[in-house]
């Protein structure tokens, strides 16, 4: 008797935790009203988006920055969840603490209530542009500086950090392999007012780093994310135009990528989330940073 009221207390914890964790929503959507939406991070069953401000002025330090929160279907939960910064973009979560690149710090907030509890100066480096964060282990980050043309690796209990060691022209999107020791990267870079950005990887396992080309297609490449073994999405904001981006899925095993049907304004930080109990279709959050709105998709 005991192990059956077991198996139904464990199916009916299983029915409720897909009630909240499962988005409710069956068709694509856009959600508007956000300022210039930079990054998606999904915490439980919240979505945290980094906002640059009204003005689209990702280096400028004018405080009307923000980080708004919103339940998986994309309805407001506390539009000014965090405000008071310049032009945060990346986010990550470690340890119920949401750390946020802005301008020329790294910030971390609590999630219970968003007070600020953390906080690293990056000035010394001449970086107005801190851009995407990606977690290496519980107690390390590594944040690219786009302008500088470099990447960090920040120590969160010391509050210190040090330079990764190679050039990467115009680093934005990382994502982090440990089984490899393998820094994925994509660039958001101009040459003679074109797009010069590429898709590499840094091999943290050789001493010194070393830093490689993946695929032969320059961009003005943003969000990075894995979708399985081997193959990455990458946003490419093409032109600074609305509905000129793409997205692109790249095979980092074979070096060949493909064009994913689709166009939005600045497809910046974005979110990949896939069920792993194949519950429903990938799902796809894509800030707009160009139109000021995120777009929720399912990726079939």
């Amino acid at each position: 008797m005991k192990n059956r009221v077991f198996r139904l207390t464990t199916i009916l914890c299983a029915v409720t935790c897909l009630a909240f964790c499962v988005p409710a929503f069956a068709k694509d959507k856009v959600i508007e009203g956000l300022n210039s939406p930079e990054s998606v991070a999904r915490v439980g069953k919240y979505l945290y988006v980094s906002n640059v401000g009204v003005k689209l002025a990702p280096n400028t330090k004018d405080g009307d920055g923000y980080i708004a929160k919103l339940d998986l279907d994309g309805n407001a939960v506390k539009k000014d969840f965090i405000t008071g910064l310049d032009a945060p973009k990346g986010l990550v979560e470690m340890g119920n603490v949401l750390y946020v690149a802005d301008i020329d710090h790294l910030f971390g907030f609590d999630l219970k209530n968003g007070e600020k509890v953390f906080a690293l100066d990056l000035s010394a480096e001449k970086t107005v542009f801190l851009n995407d964060l990606a977690i290496e282990d519980n107690d390390h980050l590594f944040i690219s500086a786009t302008d500088i043309n470099k990447i960090f690796q920040v120590d969160i209990k010391t509050k210190t950090y040090r330079d990764v060691g190679v050039t990467v022209s115009g680093p934005n999107g990382l994502w982090y392999d440990a089984k490899g020791k393998y820094l994925y990267v994509v660039g958001f870079a101009n040459q003679n007012g074109k797009a010069s950005g590429e898709v590499g990887v840094v091999d943290l396992s050789r001493q010194p780093a070393e830093y490689q080309k993946i695929i032969d297609r320059p961009g003005f490449y943003d969000g990075l994310q894995p979708m399985s073994e081997g193959v990455f999405l990458v946003s490419d904001w093409v032109a600074f135009e609305p509905e000129r981006g793409v997205l692109i899925r790249v095979n980092v095993k074979n070096r060949t990528f493909e064009v994913i049907p689709g166009a939005y304004g600045g497809p910046a930080d974005f979110l990949y989330f896939r069920d792993k109990a194949g519950l429903y279709p990938p799902l796809l959050y894509i800030p707009r940073m160009i139109d000021g709105k995120l777009e929720i998709r399912t990726l079939k």
